[in-house]
C-alpha cells in the first residue's frame, strides 16, 4: 500500500486539505470517516464532470466560431477526449493529490514502473472485463431491456474513420483520464475509509452516473449505466487485485478498443 496513516503532520485530521488547519479538531480520523470520505470523493468528481461539460461545451462554440475544418467530427473527438479525459480529468486528480499532499494528507496512488506480471495482468483483466461486459449484455438480451443509444455510435455513422479515431483517443486519454480519476482518487479514497470492497461498489456508481451526460441518450439509457457499473466493478477489482493503477488503465482502454472495433464490424 502506497498511502500513509500516520498521525504527525499538523494537518492530521484534514487529508484532503478542505479545511483551514484550526478546524482539524472536528473532522474527525484522518482517513477513516466515511461521510468526509463519501464528500470527498463526490466533490472531486462533480468538480470534474461539471469542468468537462462546460470545456465541452466551450469546444462547440470555439470550432463553430472558426468555421469549417476538415474532418470536423475526427477533429472534435481528439480535441474533446484530449481536453475533457487528460485535461480535465487528469488535472482536478492531479490538483486534488497536490492539495491533499501539501496537507499533509500522504499518498494516495498505487501505481510502480510496470512489471511482467503487471503486463500479464493487464491483458488478463482486459479479457476478464470484457466477459463481464458480455455478461451482461447477454442479460439485457436475454431480460429483453432496451439499451440507450451510444453516441459515439451515432456520431461514427456520418464518419466511420471515427471508429479508428476513438480507439487510439482510448489508449491515450480516455483510459489513463478515467482511471486516474475514478479508480485512482475517487475509489483510492473511498477505500481508506470503507475497504476495497465498499469502495469499488460506490466507486462504480460514481463512475457511471456521468456517462449518462456523456455517452448514453435514449429511454435505454440507465440499462446502458448499469452495464457501465459493471464494467467498472471489473476494473476496481483489477485495481486493487493488481496493486498498480496501471493495470486497469490499459485494460480499459484494451477494453473500449475492442468494444469499438465489435461495434464498426457490426455497423460495416
Amino acid at each position: 500500500m502506497t498511502y500513509s496513516t500516520t498521525d504527525d503532520a499538523d494537518s492530521a485530521d484534514d487529508p484532503d486539505g478542505l479545511e483551514p488547519a484550526d478546524d482539524a479538531d472536528d473532522a474527525g480520523p484522518r482517513y477513516s470517516n466515511p461521510p468526509r470520505a463519501v464528500g470527498v470523493a463526490l466533490l472531486v468528481a462533480t468538480v470534474a464532470v461539471g469542468v468537462a461539460v462546460l470545456v465541452g461545451r466551450a469546444l462547440e462554440l470555439f470550432l463553430g466560431a472558426v468555421g469549417p475544418v476538415p474532418a470536423p467530427i475526427l477533429v472534435e473527438h481528439v480535441l474533446d477526449t484530449a481536453l475533457v479525459n487528460a485535461g480535465v480529468f487528469g488535472g482536478v486528480a492531479a490538483a486534488y493529490l497536490r492539495v491533499r499532499r501539501r496537507a499533509g494528507g500522504g499518498a494516495l496512488l498505487r501505481v510502480r514502473r510496470p512489471t511482467r506480471r503487471d503486463l500479464r495482468l493487464a491483458v488478463q483483466g482486459f479479457f476478464a472485463v470484457l466477459a463481464a461486459g458480455a455478461v451482461l449484455h447477454l442479460v439485457v438480451g436475454a431480460l429483453g431491456l432496451p439499451t440507450g443509444e451510444n453516441t459515439l455510435t451515432s456520431r461514427a455513422a456520418a464518419d466511420p474513420r471515427l471508429f479508428v479515431v476513438a480507439a487510439v483517443t482510448s489508449l491515450l486519454f480516455v483510459g489513463p483520464g478515467e482511471e486516474l480519476l475514478f479508480r485512482g482518487v475517487v475509489q483510492g479514497r473511498l477505500r481508506e475509509a470503507f475497504g476495497p470492497v465498499a469502495a469499488i461498489t460506490l466507486g462504480g456508481v460514481v463512475f457511471a452516473v456521468p456517462h449518462l451526460v456523456a455517452a448514453y441518450t435514449g429511454p435505454g439509457s440507465l440499462v446502458s449505466i448499469g452495464v457501465v457499473f459493471g464494467v467498472s466493478l471489473a476494473l476496481g477489482t483489477l485495481y486493487e487485485v493488481s496493486d498498480t493503477l496501471v493495470v486497469p488503465v490499459v485494460a480499459h482502454g484494451l477494453y473500449n478498443v475492442a468494444i469499438l472495433a465489435i461495434v464498426a464490424v457490426g455497423a460495416g
